[in-house]
C-alpha cells in the first residue's frame, strides 16, 4: 500500500497537497483527496485494500487542489465541507471570484488547478464532529478553512500552515485576509498539545515543538509583508498592482500570470486588515492606498 501509517488508524498519503486516511473500521474518511491522474490510482489501490462499507471525502477548504480527485471518478459515499466554503466547491466561478477576484471559466488555462462544479452532499458547521473525528475551525486561508483531529492524536492542519520550502518559494504565504490567519496561527500553538503529529497540507509532518516554530516563521513571514506594504504605501500612494509588483520585486520571486494575480489578491487581504490606516484615492481613473494613521 502506498501510504504511511501514522497511529492507530490513521494514514498519511503523501503529496502536495498530502491526503490524510482515516479507517473506522467499515467506514474510511479521506482528508483532502488532492489532485491528478497519480493521486486517483493511489486512492483506489487504498480504498481496494480496506474495502469500505462507506467512503467520506472531507474536503478541508476550497481551493481545488485539495479536492479535484474527488470528481474525477473517484468513489464515494458522500461529500463532507464546511458551510463556508462549499458554496466555492459547487460553484467553481465563485471560487475563482474569491481567489484571484476574476470569475474566469474553471477551465481557463491561466489557472494552476482547475475543477468542475462537486456537489457537497454534507455542509457541517466549521467547529464541529465528524463520526469520531474533531474539525477545527481555523480562517484566514478561506473563509471556512478546517484542520481535522483524529481520535488517535493526528492533527492534519492543510493550508492554515505552510513549510519553510513553499514560503521559500512563494515568498507570500496566500491568505483571503492574512490578519485572521495569524490569529489562527497563534490559537494554532495553544493546541500543540492535543496532537502527537501535526500533518500540513504542502510541507513536512512536525511535532509540537516543530509546530510552534513553523508558526513563528509563518506569523512573521506574514508581518514582513504587512510592514513591507505599510512602509511603501507611507510615501507611495499606490494601486494594488504597484503594491503588488513592489512586494514581488523585494522578493525576487520567478513571476507568471497566475503567481501575480494570486499576489494581487492577497495584496487586497492585506488592504483589508490595514484599513484603519488607510484611505483610498481616486489619481487619474485609477485608485490608490495611502496612509492616512501612523
Amino acid at each position: 500500500m502506498a501510504i504511511e501509517r501514522l497511529g492507530d488508524k490513521t494514514y498519511l498519503l503523501r503529496g502536495s497537497p498530502a491526503t490524510i486516511i482515516y479507517n473506522d473500521d467499515d467506514e474510511l474518511y479521506i482528508i483532502d483527496p488532492g489532485h491528478g491522474k497519480k493521486r486517483i490510482k493511489q486512492l483506489r489501490k487504498v480504498i481496494r485494500e480496506f474495502n469500505p462499507d462507506k467512503i467520506n471525502i472531507v474536503i478541508t477548504h476550497y481551493h481545488s487542489d485539495h479536492y479535484s480527485s474527488a470528481i474525477s471518478g473517484l468513489p464515494f459515499t458522500r461529500i463532507v465541507a464546511t458551510k463556508l466554503d462549499a458554496p466555492m466547491i459547487e460553484y467553481p466561478e465563485y471560487r475563482l471570484v474569491a481567489t484571484f477576484g476574476y470569475p474566469f471559466s474553471g477551465e481557463d488555462n491561466l489557472l494552476l488547478y482547475r475543477a468542475e462544479p462537486l456537489s457537497v452532499d454534507v455542509k457541517i458547521e466549521p467547529n464541529s464532529t465528524l463520526g469520531p473525528l474533531q474539525l477545527i475551525h481555523l480562517p484566514g486561508h478561506t473563509p471556512g478553512h478546517i484542520s481535522v483531529l483524529t481520535p488517535d492524536s493526528i492533527l492534519y492542519v492543510a493550508d492554515a500552515l505552510f513549510g519553510e520550502k513553499v514560503l521559500e518559494t512563494y515568498g507570500i504565504p496566500y491568505h483571503y485576509k492574512p490578519c485572521i490567519a495569524k490569529r489562527t496561527l497563534s490559537e494554532l500553538v495553544e493546541r500543540k498539545e492535543e496532537a502527537e503529529t501535526i500533518v500540513l497540507g504542502h510541507g513536512p509532518r512536525v511535532d509540537s515543538l516543530g509546530l510552534e516554530k513553523l508558526v513563528n516563521i509563518n506569523i512573521k513571514a506574514i508581518e514582513s509583508v504587512e510592514k513591507d506594504i505599510y512602509e511603501f504605501l507611507s510615501s507611495n500612494p499606490s494601486s494594488i498592482q504597484e503594491i503588488s509588483r513592489y512586494i514581488l520585486e523585494r522578493r525576487s520571486l520567478s513571476l507568471s500570470p497566475s503567481l501575480v494575480l494570486l499576489v494581487e489578491s492577497t495584496v487586497r487581504g492585506y488592504i483589508v486588515c490595514l484599513r484603519e490606516y488607510l484611505e483610498p484615492i481616486v489619481d487619474r481613473g485609477v485608485v490608490r492606498w495611502r496612509v492616512t494613521k501612523r
